[in-house]
């Protein structure tokens, strides 16, 4: 889901599901090019997605596939690639990435598919919803979310010749999809980048109905250093309405996914689980049920359990290049400089423009998953959530002085304060305890004093029993001398 503006009451495009249906919320703009509902000037539209099967039909060329490929889109999956049994595989999530990770892509498209909106800012909003969506899928599947890096939109206007290597912008008359991609692939190779594939978007289906191709298991591979210019981590996705699922289901192939069986598939004795997916390992027809089943459905939203095995194995055997994706957590503490145009994602476990924090894909700690509202991805108020940023480091000791005391700084404030407080009490008592003292001694002084005056005057006092007064040193006789 994407928020379009900067208004209190902003416009919302994407994909959700709800009670296992899946809905779609588009602006009235967008929804008219797709031709599904009337005319709602300065309104959004939310309809439920079709559930039914087309007849379009996707081929996945091998890597090891010729110049003319098998024509069964079956055999030109399967070449090189269907070795093993997949049925083991089924539900298996080991060799995928136990901490989620990024897969950096690049869409271009060429100008059947941009003659089909009103402008390249529709066009635009239309790329981010549909790599968007398909990343939820992915990262729900195979922890591995798809950043949107790189694109490039061709004027709607067909150009008259070829220019350059951007032969594959030319119009429908002038290839199929296989040709695109050939030609495609080879533009992408010419690119000096390390995102982990291409998607080209054309308004042009193919023969038979095709709407997808792509070359299998080619992740993170440019193709400059490949035997063949033509192969790498490319794909072609057509315009239909099941879009966003063909989308997945082709970068689904460079991940190194086959297709689920299906009835033609089992009953032509290739649903022995080396030559497609099987739904368990009693049952081969999958039934269309899941993305990579042959024939594109709108109504699919999800993997089937053998095609996340299989994709698991792929990726942890590294028969599948994984060396170009990235850590979330690396791309959340700055450590990547891949930068994303998928439109802000509360959820996605990165920090976007917007976003004060983001705690999707349990990026984060356990005490800043507690202070990040996972709905607004900001942080929350209250003390024990104060931010003096938009985020800390980890709780991982790599942290330098600085950081630590902006961590901690109501823990040492509040021990600041209790010091303080400690010492202020100590000196009053300090003081007190001087005063009185000071009072006592003084006191004391001035009984002493006291008790000396007293002694004095019982010496000088006259006598009073008839006894002469004995006289004092110096004193004079009171009797007249004569």
């Amino acid at each position: 889901m994407i928020v379009l503006g900067d208004r209190a009451d902003p416009w919302l495009e994407g994909t959700f599901t709800m009670a296992s249906e899946q809905y779609k919320i588009q602006l009235e703009e967008t929804a008219q090019q797709d031709g599904r509902l009337p005319h709602q000037a300065g309104q959004m539209v939310v309809y439920r997605a079709p559930a039914a099967s087309f007849s379009d039909h996707d081929g996945s060329i091998s890597d090891q596939a010729c110049i003319s490929p098998p024509e069964s889109s079956l055999e030109r999956r399967q070449i090189g690639w269907g070795e093993r049994s997949l049925t083991d595989l089924i539900g298996s999530t080991s060799g995928c990435p136990t901490s989620r990770q990024i897969a950096y892509i690049g869409v271009a498209t060429d100008c059947n598919y941009s003659a089909t909106f009103s402008s390249s800012d529709a066009v635009h909003r239309n790329i981010i919803n549909l790599v968007n969506t398909a990343s939820v899928v992915f990262e729900n599947s195979f922890n591995v979310s798809l950043g949107l890096r790189n694109v490039t939109i061709s004027d709607a206007e067909c150009p008259d010749s070829v220019s350059g290597s951007t032969e594959w912008n030319m119009p429908c008359p002038q290839g199929n999809l296989s040709w695109r991609l050939d030609r495609f692939s080879s533009w992408r190779s010419s690119i000096n980048d390390d995102n982990a594939f291409w998607s080209l978007l054309t308004g042009c289906s193919g023969s038979q109905g095709a709407v997808g191709v792509s070359w299998v298991g080619q992740l993170c591979n440019s193709g400059a250093s490949a035997s063949s210019s033509s192969t790498g981590g490319a794909n072609v996705v057509a315009r239909s309405r099941s879009e966003w699922q063909v989308f997945a289901h082709e970068a689904a192939h460079t991940f190194g996914a086959v297709h689920d069986c299906d009835s033609s598939a089992c009953k032509a004795d290739a649903g022995d689980g080396t030559q497609c997916c099987p739904l368990s390992s009693s049952t081969c027809d999958a039934d269309g049920q899941y993305l990579m089943n042959p024939a594109a459905s709108g109504g699919v939203t999800r993997f089937s359990p053998c095609t996340i095995g299989n994709v698991c194995s792929q990726l942890g055997s590294r028969r599948v290049n994984t060396r170009c994706l990235v850590s979330a957590r690396d791309v959340k503490d700055g450590g990547d400089n891949g930068t994303v145009v998928n439109g802000s994602q509360c959820g996605n476990g990165v920090v976007e423009p917007g976003e004060a924090c983001d705690c999707g894909g349990h990026v984060c700690s356990d005490r800043d998953a507690r202070c990040c509202d996972d709905m607004t991805c900001q942080w929350k108020g209250g003390d024990e959530c104060a931010r003096s940023r938009a985020g800390d480091g980890d709780d991982d000791g790599d942290d330098d002085g600085g950081s630590w005391v902006k961590q901690h700084r109501p823990l040492i404030i509040g021990l600041g304060a209790g010091i303080g407080g400690t010492l202020v009490l100590t000196m009053a008592l300090m003081a007190i305890t001087f005063c009185w003292q000071r009072r006592e001694l003084s006191k004391a002084i001035l009984s002493q004093i006291s008790t000396n005056r007293s002694l004095t005057a019982r010496q000088t006092a006259p006598s009073t029993d008839g006894n002469p007064a004995t006289r004092t040193k110096g004193a004079q006789d009171p009797t007249t001398v004569g």
